[in-house]
């Protein structure tokens, strides 16, 4: 989304985030503490779990998936209509066909269930350089939900 200033602290920091029992926990304490001063929403499984299809943002949301075998292992990122995982060079389009890929192993083919953990972060003083629809800068709807994918 073109945050230079985020995206320079957690390259920097990345050593430290891999390293920790809790990546999700570590990413979050990066991006809200004093200098970038993010905020941010957890989604638990449940009723108030993220939906990933129906919840688009812009800003970015890290998602715990959990696989038609049960298994909660893996994480993805997703800005907008995009999808980060770790085992990709580049980003893929958001798609059931690629959440079942990040939910398969070499061996055995994974189906995604659902997300059972995900933190979206936000800002209330976007940068005017971000890449943000209008929606997400006025942290309403984002208009790339209404986008057929």
């Amino acid at each position: 989304m073109n945050d230079i200033l985020a995206s320079n602290r957690l390259l920097k920091d990345a050593k430290l985030n891999l390293n920790s029992i809790d990546p999700i926990h570590a990413a979050t304490m990066m991006l809200t503490g004093d200098i970038l001063r993010y905020g941010y929403k957890k989604y638990k499984s449940g009723d108030g779990s993220l939906r990933l299809f129906d919840d688009i943002s812009c800003f970015p949301t890290i998602a715990r998936l959990k696989a038609s075998d049960n298994s909660t292992g893996h994480a993805i990122t997703t800005v907008g209509l995009w999808v980060f995982d770790s085992n990709k060079g580049e980003a893929e389009n958001l798609s059931l066909d690629f959440l079942d890929w990040c939910c398969s192993t070499d061996t055995e083919k994974g189906l995604f269930k659902e997300v059972v953990y995900a933190v979206r972060f936000f800002h209330n003083r976007p940068r005017k350089e971000w890449k943000l629809c209008d929606g997400c800068r006025k942290r309403k709807k984002c208009l790339l939900a209404f986008r057929q994918y």
